[in-house]
């Protein structure tokens, strides 16, 4: 699979574009409804696979992926922003406390 985009925002679950998942159109008008349920295998940048994740999918402006709450809970989750750079780092499963 190529790259898409992700931001990491504290939504309350994962909500992934229709540049990810393709949902089926309702045969009536031809429409997209408004939102679907997935399950989806989810890789983060770190390497990290969260496996068999539902998640939404609707149409979130330029991003394809949003990682909710549900996934940053189950990890070890650090944001930094050095010199203006917001980076972050997460490990799974989580191994409790981290030292800055």
């Amino acid at each position: 699979m190529g790259k898409f985009k992700q931001e990491y925002t504290g939504t309350a679950e994962a909500i992934v574009s229709h540049a990810i998942v393709m949902p089926p159109v309702d045969m009536e008008d031809g429409q997209l409804p408004p939102l679907y349920y997935f399950m989806v295998h989810i890789g983060l940048s770190n390497g990290e696979l969260i496996t068999e994740h539902e998640v939404y999918c609707s149409d979130i402006d330029d991003y394809d992926l949003l990682l909710g709450m549900d996934i940053i809970t189950q990890t070890d989750f650090l944001i930094t922003n050095a010199g203006g750079k917001t980076t972050f780092q997460s490990r799974t499963p989580s191994e409790g406390g981290v030292e800055l």
